[in-house]
């Protein structure tokens, strides 16, 4: 359910997009690590599970439902800026 719902956001923000000079690429390369966060939060967890930063090793697992939200927030956020971006003020000249 999340996995289509996440789709459906991202189909949305290639929508809003579309008024922008680079909206596609932006898209695509914006929502690619949100999806990942949404669809495979236990796979990016066991990634960092046991390395070292500054100093101390990492012992505790992040729940995946946190990363997961994470994704999500971050996703309908890009989207809404997209079309705030798109439909309502002027499109950047990048």
């Amino acid at each position: 359910m999340s996995r289509v719902l996440s789709v459906i956001v991202t189909a949305v923000a290639y929508v809003g997009a579309w008024p922008l000079h680079t909206g596609l690429w932006l898209v695509t390369l914006g929502c690619a690590p949100l999806l990942a966060l949404i669809w495979f939060p236990r796979q990016i967890d066991a990634l960092t599970f046991g390395d070292w930063y500054r100093g101390y090793r990492i012992d505790s697992h992040t729940p995946a439902i946190l990363l997961a939200a994470l994704g999500w927030i971050l996703l309908l956020l890009f989207a809404a800026a997209l079309f705030v971006v798109g439909f309502l003020g002027k499109p950047p000249r990048w």
